[in-house]
């Protein structure tokens, strides 16, 4: 069985009501959808096949989304605390993925321009914050934030980011699907 049909298997065995109400998503009776805020998108899932119907997501995506509905809670709130890549459960692992397939890819297409990183951020729903002169917060869903800070390079240093998330995101997700939700967010940024 793969992720997807796990997933879907999972999802079947909770009412669309709870789905909505544990998920800060929207269940919309009569069409028979639920609707999940993703980035800057409104991902529309049919009940009870728990297909997409509109947009486009990857696969990856869809995995996400469903593993999001299967495990957010009421209880989880953002925290306003912020963690890095390394204090999530074997983060030092990912090290070097993220490295190659956030960061690098990232610094490649903004590491000069601060404003186009900006730009491309808030066509995501970013919002700006004070973490760097060129830093922000974007809501992946519902009760997910990550925070993406960039520094641009100067006659001293290279540039540099960093990714944070808020401490609530390990009550939702694991670190593996934590890895591909910033490689998503990178491409969706880069593109």
């Amino acid at each position: 069985m793969d992720a997807i049909e796990l997933a879907i298997q999972k999802l079947e065995s909770i009412a669309p009501e709870e789905i909505e109400k544990k998920s800060g998503c929207r269940w919309d009776m009569q069409k028979k959808v639920i609707v999940v805020p993703y980035l800057n998108l409104y991902c529309n899932i049919s009940i009870p096949d728990f297909s997409f119907l509109e947009p486009f997501i990857n696969t990856k995506e869809k995995i996400l989304i469903f593993h999001y509905l299967i495990r957010s809670n009421n209880s989880i709130a953002e925290t306003g605390s912020l963690i890095s890549f390394s204090e999530l459960q074997a983060g030092n692992i990912y090290k070097p993925s993220i490295e190659s397939r956030v960061y690098r890819p990232l610094l490649d297409k903004f590491g000069s321009s601060g404003e186009k990183f900006l730009k491309k951020a808030f066509s995501l729903g970013a919002e700006k914050i004070e973490l760097s002169e060129f830093s922000v917060k974007i809501k992946v869903f519902p009760k997910v934030w990550i925070y993406v800070v960039l520094y641009l390079e100067d006659e001293e240093f290279p540039a540099s980011c960093q990714i944070l998330f808020d401490s609530s995101i390990i009550k939702i997700f694991e670190t593996e699907d934590i890895v591909v939700m910033c490689e998503e967010i990178t491409e969706r940024l880069i593109s």
